[in-house]
Parts: structure tokens; sequence; C-alpha cells
């Protein structure tokens, strides 16, 4: 619906997504030598995402910025902390553990296969070309989490957690849009491409989607469009 009203589609391209200062410059000076000021920013990746977030002030100032600010952003940028504010208010996830050596990983008592996967996506992605790693049993999941804190520089920033079975014809995506904290419009796909189909998720109930992500959300006084994805 957008493409149908948009006029003109301008690609921007940045040496580094992952370097913000720099994403944030091109972005000003692109926008500043082709006269866009008032057009909307959509960021398409987590970096852009992060970028916008942190310096939406200065951005806003050319703009129209519809990425919320870093108190907001966070809670979905870290999944550390998607997973515990979700765990907090009641809302129904994946089994979920932090361990922070061998020893705390080897208690882990759940059946397998588990899931491996970065905190933070950002330079896992990059440099495995992969959004999580499945370990099918104990010798893997050791393997895997060894791999993942080196990566990660510490164990820190990786998570196990519980593989929730299924494929594309259980995985769908919820798409809304809030104001004031209430959805006006949303949308429920089946992504039945999605790729590794066991990474990342949320599992609520449908009919639980928007009340569950309204809770999420620490500031809900601006207009805002979202995605979560989630397993049935």
């Amino acid at each position: 619906m957008l493409a149908s009203h948009a006029m003109l589609l301008i690609t921007i391209k940045a040496a580094k997504l992952c370097d913000e200062r720099q994403t944030v410059d091109t972005v000003l000076d692109i926008g500043q030598r082709l006269g866009l000021e008032g057009w909307v920013l959509y960021p398409t990746r987590d970096e852009t995402v992060a970028a916008f977030s942190h310096y939406r002030s200065q951005l806003k100032q050319w703009f129209r910025v519809p990425t919320p600010g870093w108190s907001t952003v966070q809670w979905a940028w870290d999944k550390r902390n998607t997973y515990r504010l979700a765990q907090k208010l009641a809302i129904p996830t994946p089994q979920t553990w932090y361990p922070q050596d061998l020893g705390e990983l080897e208690r882990i008592e759940a059946n397998l296969p588990l899931v491996i996967k970065p905190a933070i996506k950002e330079h896992f992605f990059y440099a495995t070309k992969a959004k999580a790693w499945r370990a099918n049993n104990r010798a893997e999941l050791v393997q895997r989490w060894e791999q993942a804190t080196i990566l990660m520089g510490g164990p820190e920033g990786v998570i196990v957690q519980e593989l929730i079975p299924g494929d594309g014809r259980q995985q769908f995506s919820h798409c809304a849009f809030f104001k004031d904290g209430h959805a006006i419009g949303s949308m429920v796909a089946q992504r039945r491409r999605q790729h590794p189909w066991f990474s990342d998720g949320l599992a609520p109930l449908l009919r639980q989607l928007t009340y569950h992500y309204s809770r999420l959300s620490p500031s809900a006084s601006y207009k805002r469009s979202t995605t979560m994805v989630w397993l049935r």
C-alpha cells in the first residue's frame, strides 16, 4: 500500500552499517543534498533501528522519525531484556537460560535439541551468517556455546533456549501500527520461507498478540509500527 503512494525511491549505501555515527551522517548528508526535509525514515535493519533510535533527536531536525527512542528500543534490541520483561509480565516465552560458564551450561535440565543464539544479533550474524545455532546433543551444545562465547566476547551475550517445534506452517508474523498504546491497524502473515525456521520467537496466542505487545512496551505515547514473530 505504501509503494502505491510513493513517488520516488532512493537507495543510500553506507560503508559500515554497524557504525551508527556513519550511518546517521550519511542519511543526513543525503537528505540535505537532495532536499528531503520532512521525509519519513523507515529503518529496515536492526543496526539502522539502533542508529536512528540513538540519534533520533538529531534526525528529527530534518526528517520524520517514527523509530522510538532508545528507552523503548532497548527492550527489543537486546533479547535478554525482551525475555526478562516478558517473563515479568507473565507473557509466554520459550524456556531460556543465560549460562555464565560450562558448569552452568551442563546443569541445564532440558530436552534436546536446544538453540544457541546471541542476545544482540549484530556481530554474531555478520560472523556466522546465521541467526542462531541448533544443538542436537550435549556435545554440540558445549561446542556451539563455546564458539558463541568467543564470537560475542564472553558468555554474557549468549542465550540458550528451548526449541519450539514446527516449520513455516506454524510460524507467523503479527504486524501492527500503534498510536497512544493502542493498535489502530494490524495484519498477520504466515512465514513460509523463514530461515532458519527455528530461530527467535515469543509464543503468545493469536488473540493476545496486540495486548502482549502493548504491555511489553514501557512507553506508548508515540506512533509506531512493529513486527512480532511467533510459533504456534
